[in-house]
């Protein structure tokens, strides 16, 4: 009789059990999808066609072919050659943030803001970039470049004289980047960094090998350096590469057509398989967010968003609102992202809470560990 009612009470229990969990409904996690607004003339924003972004000083600087402007979140200041002397031209090249200083190249000389004031630097033409620590300031130009008046070019060991973005690695050195690869300036001296690449001679696709024989350059046409970890973040017109310029090199191509010579001796273009879901390969920004987690790649097709994980975030599903543009520049400041185009600027609100996404998921895999 006691083994009947437990059976009994056993089956009860059971029944219970199933009815309990059939009722309860799951929550479905929702996609996390971060709110985006668009800055243009309507909101107040002088030039639409912005040609480079930086965060310095607690704003956002954009360049364009009509001047600098710097937002507070508000309003936008307008700074001009006709309002600031040092300013040579109010065709902005390249904007650079170092040594707490923005330094600002233009078609007629290069300048810096140290928060307060804008002083010259340069008075002698077209500066391509510009960059200073230290009382040490380095001018860009299609010449090779100009450091403390001192004039270097490809006579003197570096890689091309046509330089296209400066920055300093990890270590202080200065790295340079120019149309035709990477040198470094170290101890006095250029180190030179060229890709793999291929060249046309005659009826023949030679493959140019790379220099040193390690290097993985993704591409030779340098656009943007920035220092990010113990690395250097390159953008070129063929990818994106993370390196120390030593022994390390990771090397980021979405599918990418390239020519292939046949067995006929024809020469025809074919797709490649990429290694990663950028939208576009022509890398024309970069930006990271405060402690070096997350780099934002600005292409000719779009943003992409490389996580400290080094997964690719899903674009379309974090940003829907974000169209797919020719991304100019790219700034993080506050804890959002800013944008630029030809067509004004996107701040996509709140994106740097991704960093605490990837450091709880980070905790939970270690948990599991």
């Amino acid at each position: 009789m006691r083994i009947r009612v437990s059976l009994l009470a056993l089956l009860c229990l059971t029944v219970l059990i199933i009815s309990t969990g059939c009722g309860t409904k799951k929550e479905v996690a929702k996609p996390v999808k971060f709110e985006v607004t668009h800055l243009s003339k309507s909101t107040g924003l002088p030039e639409e066609n912005i040609t480079s972004l930086v965060a310095f000083a607690g704003k956002i600087w954009a360049g364009s072919r009509k001047g600098l402007y710097a937002y507070d979140g508000v309003n936008w200041a307008i700074y001009q050659a006709k309002n600031v002397n040092s300013l040579g031209s109010n065709i902005i090249e390249n904007l650079t943030v170092h040594d707490n200083k923005l330094w600002v190249a233009t078609d007629n000389g290069a300048c810096y803001n140290d928060g307060n004031r804008f002083m010259s630097f340069f008075t002698n033409g077209r500066a391509r970039a510009c960059i200073g620590a230290g009382g040490e300031v380095i001018v860009g130009t299609a010449n090779g470049i100009v450091l403390n008046s001192s004039s270097r070019g490809k006579n003197d060991g570096l890689v091309e004289n046509e330089v296209t973005e400066l920055c300093y690695d990890s270590k202080g050195n200065l790295v340079i980047g120019t149309r035709a690869g990477i040198s470094k300036l170290e101890q006095g001296m250029f180190m030179n960094f060229t890709g793999p690449a291929k060249t046309l001679m005659g009826s023949s696709l030679i493959e140019v090998p790379p220099s040193p024989a390690n290097c993985q350059l993704s591409g030779n046409n340098i656009k943007v350096l920035l220092p990010f970890k113990n690395f250097v973040a390159i953008g070129s017109t063929c990818g994106l590469t993370l390196t120390d310029l030593k022994g390390r090199w990771e090397t980021y191509k979405s599918a990418y057509e390239d020519f292939v010579q046949k067995g006929d001796g024809s020469i025809v273009k074919e797709m490649i398989e990429g290694n990663c879901d950028m939208p576009g390969n022509i890398v024309n920004s970069l930006a990271k967010t405060d402690g070096d987690e997350i780099l934002f790649v600005g292409t000719d097709k779009g943003l992409a968003i490389l996580l400290e994980d080094k997964k690719w975030a899903d674009i379309d599903l974090l940003v829907p609102e974000l169209p797919k543009i020719n991304v100019t520049g790219v700034a993080f400041l506050n804890n959002d992202l800013f944008v630029s185009s030809g067509g004004g600027i996107y701040k996509v609100k709140d994106i740097g809470n991704l960093v605490k996404k990837v450091d709880k998921e980070k905790t939970n895999d270690t948990e599991t560990l």
